[in-house]
């Protein structure tokens, strides 16, 4: 589905995978507005064994003096030779990349210094999640907070990028998923979760450990905000909708489980409606699902308590 990426340079290629270490791919192009807080964001993580891969798609400001100029034996450097997008820039960084975890990160936006670390550790605790994502600030251009960032759980990722900026993911999702798709620009990471939810659970931690910056001169506003959301609704009709036969199988079936899981946890916690509303959807995508004992068990009692007109929680 992809269209191949430029080879990286030939003296970077055949990186070793290193156990613990963490990736950040960090793609540019004439970012040298906020450029060295990110730079100093991703090198002043707690979690010191990481390497951050620039990219510097072909600038004409500062970009290539500033990243020139970093002594950190942990950075690596391409510049490309011609512009090639946010897509291919990616995927050319990802090609450097050693670690056993991976991410990227924008050329105005900034990491907690705990960031790296948090996210890293649980994936270490929990390694039936392939991707773990969180919360953020929103800043202004000189870095003032303005307002907190909260997204949502991953049942929301079939209506909108609920993962947003700050997220970390195994290399086993980069291995199964594949390459950033330049076709869809201005969405490609809302592209690359959905693909990668057909194959991996994702985790929300409701905390947050990033700095997302609003100014005049973002991707959003240099291209328009209308034009970004044309490009995902493109994006989520082409892997969502408008109904569930449009799915790809893989894909249907994971977002099966994960509505399903969410039914059972709302069980658990008494939330009837909420375990009414999981279920359906789980069915809807999945409607084997009603194989299962305990499926049909809370079915039967969702259409018990909705026939009695039990509809408010914990009744």
């Amino acid at each position: 589905m992809t269209s191949p990426s430029p080879e990286p340079p030939e003296c970077c290629t055949g990186a070793r995978l290193d156990q613990s270490r963490v990736s950040i791919v960090l793609p540019t192009h004439n970012g040298s507005a906020y450029l060295k807080e990110a730079l100093e964001s991703c090198l002043h993580q707690t979690h010191h064994d990481l390497e951050l891969i620039l990219v510097d798609d072909c600038s004409s400001d500062d970009t290539p003096v500033i990243i020139d100029g970093v002594s950190d034996p942990r950075v690596k450097r391409v510049h490309n030779q011609h512009n090639q997008g946010l897509a291919r820039s990616l995927n050319i960084g990802f090609r450097l990349a050693s670690g056993k975890y991976l991410t990227w990160t924008s050329d105005d936006n900034l990491y907690e210094p705990t960031a790296i670390q948090v996210m890293a550790s649980y994936l270490d605790e929990h390694p039936e999640v392939g991707l773990v994502y969180a919360d953020y600030w929103n800043i202004d251009a000189q870095g003032k907070v303005i307002a907190p960032g909260r997204l949502a759980p991953p049942t929301a990722l079939v209506e909108y990028n609920c993962v947003n900026a700050c997220f970390l993911y195994r290399r086993e999702v980069l291995d199964q998923t594949g390459d950033y798709d330049p076709d869809t620009a201005l969405a490609e990471d809302y592209d690359y979760w959905l693909r990668v939810s057909a194959r991996f659970r994702l985790a929300w931690l409701q905390t947050p450990l990033y700095y997302y910056r609003r100014h005049s001169s973002s991707l959003t506003n240099r291209h328009g905000f209308e034009a970004q959301q044309r490009a995902v609704e493109a994006v989520r009709v082409r892997w969502v909708g408008p109904d569930h036969l449009r799915f790809p199988s893989r894909l249907s079936r994971s977002l099966g489980r994960v509505y399903l899981d969410a039914a059972f946890d709302a069980h658990r916690q008494g939330s009837w409606r909420q375990r009414r509303i999981f279920l359906l959807r789980a069915l809807r995508y999945d409607p084997r699902h009603l194989a299962q004992r305990g499926v049909r068990s809370l079915m039967v009692r969702s259409i018990a308590r909705l026939a009695a007109g039990l509809e408010t929680e914990g009744v």
